[in-house]
């Protein structure tokens, strides 16, 4: 009976996986079979490049640099007279293509009315796959760029891909089932060993919250999740032909990990002539300022609390603070509420004023008027607004960490900004010697 019971079990076993392979074998000869039509269809002498950005209509500091390297490169096209070029944005999101290039010229200052280049919005079925998951996140997130480059490979044909909002495990596909050459613009590596070294110590945070802080059982559970993750994201690195990256940070974590790799850095573009102001310091209003999207990482409570123990302290009547930022979706309006729910429970309406999703005049008027500039995000990636609210002319305040450290502030021969670190009282005492 046991022998039988076993050769059952295995009989079982061995049919599933042939089930398995034969609809994998199916599955590879459709996109062969798709991959062959879409090729023939492709124009005369045309290049076709891929952009993979669902959320190109954010308008936060990753879609900025997507539409100023697109902006890049149509403007080569009419200078160097490219061969025929046409440009597929993989989008996740309902707007039209005239929707999202009009919010890009509001927001960005960024014009594609005159281009000659063919520019396109390919809408995918699997994008929710993408958003995130209550629990397990990471590796649902995985299987779903898996499943959506597969899409991708039956949608449109693409002589280059390029993840330009951090979406790698679609490059193995990208280039072995399709055959492309696979670029990586890495904003922030997708794990790290700062991320798993913060659990084991038990340091709460983003990635080590509630229980996983507490229990030791946990966070071992944990560590052993995200080790897996960090071996199939340096499994990743072999699919990937050319990486850039857009700050020291990100630059020294990313060769850790794509050690096959020889990446560079070419750090994201900043308005620093748009937002230029020759306004003496003097002549502007005791104003503060926070221009950063409505997610997690941005600790806009912080900025809040901070506010408070200035306004308590100081002896300025007129000190308000502009807190501007753009907002994705449900979550970031969770955010947003949340920070506008905190500013009436400490009575700051009249001093606090949240601005959703300004547009460019707005934001510029704004950098023009503000004195000091503050950004509360840990191991922020670079930082574009950093950028240009000290080209604007205010003094910025920033975490001493991530870019702010490496490469803007921390780095300048001359004193252009102040890094803040630890509790409420250092920062207090840098606004306070500031205003």
């Amino acid at each position: 009976m046991f022998v039988l019971a076993l050769l059952k079990i295995i009989f079982t076993f061995l049919m599933y996986n042939l089930a398995f392979f034969g609809f994998f074998l199916v599955l590879l000869l459709v996109i062969q079979f798709r991959l062959k039509k879409l090729t023939q269809l492709r124009y005369n002498g045309t290049k076709i490049m891929t952009f993979i950005h669902p959320n190109c209509n954010d308008c936060g500091g990753g879609e900025k640099v997507l539409w100023v390297m697109l902006k890049s490169i149509v403007e080569n096209f009419k200078n160097n007279n490219f061969v025929n070029l046409k440009i597929n944005i993989v989008a996740g999101n309902n707007d039209s293509a005239s929707e999202i290039l009009s919010k890009v010229k509001q927001r960005f200052n960024i014009d594609f009315s005159n281009s000659p280049i063919k520019i396109e919005l390919v809408r995918l079925k699997t994008a929710f796959l993408l958003k995130p998951f209550p629990n397990f996140t990471m590796i649902v997130q995985i299987i779903g760029q898996i499943i959506f480059a597969f899409e991708l490979l039956l949608t449109v044909y693409s002589d280059i891909v390029i993840d330009s909002t951090g979406l790698p495990y679609m490059l193995p596909v990208t280039t072995v089932f399709g055959r492309s050459t696979s670029i990586a613009y890495v904003h922030y590596p997708l794990i790290s060993l700062d991320m798993i070294s913060d659990i084991s110590k038990g340091v709460s945070g983003v990635h080590s919250r509630g229980m996983l802080s507490k229990f030791i059982l946990f966070r071992y559970l944990k560590i052993c999740y995200y080790y897996i993750i960090f071996v199939t994201y340096k499994i990743v690195g072999y699919f990937v032909h050319y990486a850039f990256t857009n700050s020291t940070w990100t630059d020294n974590h990313i060769k850790v990990i794509w050690t096959n790799l020889k990446t560079e850095i070419l750090y994201p573009p900043c308005s620093t002539k748009l937002y230029s102001n020759n306004k003496p310091f003097q002549e502007r209003k005791n104003q503060i300022l926070s221009f950063a999207q409505f997610r997690p990482e941005k600790n806009h409570k912080m900025q809040v609390e901070i506010f408070g123990m200035v306004l308590d302290r100081s002896k300025l009547n007129d000190l308000t603070m502009y807190i501007l930022g753009s907002i994705r979706g449900p979550e970031d309006r969770d955010i947003f509420n949340g920070v506008n729910a905190l500013i009436k429970e400490k009575g700051l309406e009249n001093r606090i004023f949240l601005v959703e999703n300004p547009p460019f005049d707005q934001v510029k008027s704004l950098f023009e008027s503000s004195k000091i500039g503050i950004h509360t995000m840990r191991d922020e990636h670079f930082g574009i607004s950093i950028v240009e609210m000290m080209s604007a002319g205010l003094l910025t305040i920033a975490h001493k960490s991530g870019g702010p450290l490496n490469d803007i502030i921390g780095t300048a021969k001359t004193q252009v900004g102040l890094l803040a670190k630890g509790k409420f009282e250092n920062i207090y005492n840098q606004y306070n010697n500031l205003l």
